[in-house]
C-alpha cells in the first residue's frame, strides 16, 4: 500500500496487485510483468454502493463474475517499486475514476483530455474510447515508455471510436489519438524536455491550449508534489481557454504521526487545504469550486473499492 509516511528509499506494493494473475512481460521489460483487468460493460453490472457486501474495515467485497467481462486491457506495470516510481503499478484511484468515466461517457464524450500522473496509462486507455484526443502525462523515461506499450497493445479497446485512426491528420500535422507526454508539476514549463523522447512539438502545444477535461488518480502522497499537484492543475485550467473541469480520484492513507498522537491521513487533510486555497483565490479569470462526488455509480472494473477512496471534481467558472 502506497503510504505518506514511507521513506522515499522503501519499496511499495499497490493494493491491486495483491493476488493477481499476472504474466512475464515480453522479453527486454524483466522488471515488468503484464496483468489483465476486465473492464464489464454498464448493462452487465448492477453493482452499487447499495447492493454490495461491506467487510469489517468498511471495504467493498467484490463477487468474481469472469462471464459479465465485456472487455480486457492488458497493463504492463511494475510489482514493486520505490515511491518515487510508483507510476509504474496501478493504484486503486485509477480503477475509480475509470469507473466513473465508463458510467459517465457524456462528460468526456469527443472532448480533449489531459492526464496528469497517467502512470501505466490505464485511465487514458478507457477515456480513449470516447475522446477526441487525449494527452498522457507523467515524468521518467521509464513510466512513459512503459506507458506508451500499454497505449500500443490496447488499440483493440477503442477500434471503434469514432476517433480511433491510429493516425489522424490535423492542420497537416500526424497525431496519435493517446499522446504520452512528459509533464513535470515542479518545472512548469512543458518545453523544459525539448528534443526529448517525449516531447512537447509546437503543434502539441497548440493543442494543449484545446484540452477541455483534466483529470488524475492516486496523486495525493507527498505534500510538495500534492502543492505542485495544484499549482499545476490551476495555472492549466487559467490557460487552456476551454478548459473547465479537472477529476480526482483519490484514497486516504492513514499513518500514526507524532506531531497529532493519533492516526491521520496528513495527505489527505493537506491536499484538501490546498484545494481549499485555490477556492479562496480571486482570479481576473474566474473562480475555482471544489466538491466530492458520490461513488455510488457501479463497478465496472474488479477492485475493492474502499471507503476511504474518494472522487473530486475541481472546476473553473469563468468570467464573461
Amino acid at each position: 500500500m502506497l503510504d505518506s509516511g514511507r521513506r522515499e528509499e522503501d519499496r511499495v506494493l499497490s493494493d491491486v496487485h495483491v493476488g493477481c494473475l499476472a504474466e512475464a512481460a515480453p522479453s527486454g521489460q524483466h522488471s515488468t510483468v503484464i496483468s489483465r483487468f476486465q473492464q464489464r460493460s454498464r448493462e452487465s453490472s448492477s453493482l452499487t454502493l447499495d447492493t454490495i457486501e461491506v467487510d469489517d474495515d468498511g471495504d467493498i467485497v467484490v463477487k468474481r463474475n469472469p462471464s459479465s467481462a465485456h472487455q480486457t486491457i492488458l497493463i504492463e506495470h511494475a510489482m514493486e517499486t520505490t515511491i518515487d516510481k510508483v507510476g509504474q503499478q496501478v493504484w486503486p484511484g485509477a480503477l475509480l475514476l475509470a469507473d466513473f468515466i465508463l458510467h459517465h461517457p457524456d462528460r468526456f464524450a469527443a472532448c480533449s483530455v489531459l492526464e496528469l500522473g497517467g502512470g501505466t496509462g490505464l485511465v487514458s486507455i478507457v477515456l480513449a474510447q470516447f475522446v477526441r484526443h487525449v494527452f498522457c502525462t507523467d515524468i521518467g523515461d521509464d513510466v512513459l515508455q512503459c506507458c506508451r506499450r500499454n497505449v500500443e497493445r490496447n488499440g483493440h479497446i477503442y477500434q471503434y471510436s469514432v476517433y480511433a485512426e491510429s493516425t489522424v491528420i490535423l492542420s497537416g500535422h500526424s497525431t496519435r489519438l493517446v499522446d504520452v507526454k512528459e509533464l513535470n508539476w515542479l518545472d512548469h514549463s512543458e518545453e523544459s524536455n525539448a528534443g526529448g523522447l517525449f516531447s512537447w512539438s509546437g503543434e502539441d502545444l497548440r493543442r494543449l491550449q484545446e484540452v477541455e477535461v483534466i483529470v488524475a488518480a492516486d496523486v495525493i502522497y507527498s505534500d510538495c508534489l500534492t502543492e505542485a499537484f495544484v499549482s499545476t492543475v490551476r495555472r492549466l485550467m487559467l490557460s487552456c481557454h476551454l478548459c473547465t473541469r479537472c477529476y480526482i480520484a483519490i484514497e486516504k492513507r492513514y499513518n500514526f504521526t507524532l506531531a497529532d498522537l493519533d492516526t491521520v491521513a496528513s495527505a489527505y487533510k493537506h491536499f484538501c487545504s490546498c484545494l481549499d486555497g485555490l477556492c479562496r483565490e480571486e482570479s481576473p479569470v474566474g473562480i475555482f469550486q471544489a466538491e466530492r462526488i458520490a461513488i455510488d455509480f457501479p463497478i465496472l472494473f474488479e477492485f475493492e473499492r474502499s471507503s476511504h477512496m474518494e472522487l473530486w471534481c475541481v472546476s473553473l467558472h469563468r468570467k464573461t
